[in-house]
């Protein structure tokens, strides 16, 4: 789930704004979720305990996924994706090539140490494992060019980039939180959330 918030508040404010975020009457209601006995329904009732950690903000270009073909996840001559053997995760979820098992299975399978952990948080890289994994139902792509341009697409409509006077580079602006879980009284999501907050921060 992706929710875009723009705020005008100074620093520090990170678990404050998160809980606000949830509990303010226009977020609630443009936010559909189920209810325990299967209903759709707008989130709804005091939010609290909010669960979430930052991710990184720091791309401005793809070449985060330089690294899926120096590993021959992709081939780059024709942007087709490297198979493997069939793998069956919770939820229905089949694995059938090596950019989804590299994104979905973690520890166990060959290329799980291809980015670092900062690179695992980098929300461009949630980004392309969300749209990748997709789930039961989800037709994948033979090739990565589908992907990599729904994922340039999302990462450009959500991110604001501004250029640093000092240096004239290009440099990401959004604060970008992933929401795990909060206590209300319907869940907020199955699995699992991102959420966006874009802060501009005066001063």
């Amino acid at each position: 789930m992706l929710v875009t918030w723009f705020l005008e508040r100074g620093g520090g404010f990170e678990k404050p704004v998160v809980t606000h975020f949830f509990n303010s009457p226009a977020v609630q209601a443009a936010i559909r979720v189920v209810d325990r006995g299967g209903t759709p329904t707008a989130l709804h009732g005091k939010v609290q305990n909010v669960k979430f950690k930052q991710l990184g903000c720091t791309a401005v270009t793809l070449d985060l996924f330089d690294k899926f073909y120096s590993a021959d996840i992709i081939r780059e001559d024709d942007q087709s994706i490297s198979k493997c053997m069939d793998r069956y995760l919770d939820g229905g979820v089949t694995v059938a090539d090596r950019l989804r098992e590299t994104l979905m299975c973690g520890d166990d399978c060959d290329h799980c140490e291809l980015f670092t952990d900062e690179e695992k948080n980098e929300f461009l890289y949630h980004v392309l494992w969300r749209i990748a994994a997709g789930g039961a139902l989800c037709q994948w792509e033979d090739d990565f060019t589908p992907y990599r341009d729904a994922a340039r697409g999302i990462y450009k409509d959500l991110v604001g980039v501004q250029k640093n006077p000092l240096t004239q580079e290009l440099e990401a602006v959004s604060v970008v939180y992933q929401v795990h879980g909060l206590d209300a009284s319907v869940p907020l999501f199955a699995r699992c959330g991102v959420v966006r907050a874009r802060a501009r921060v005066s001063g």
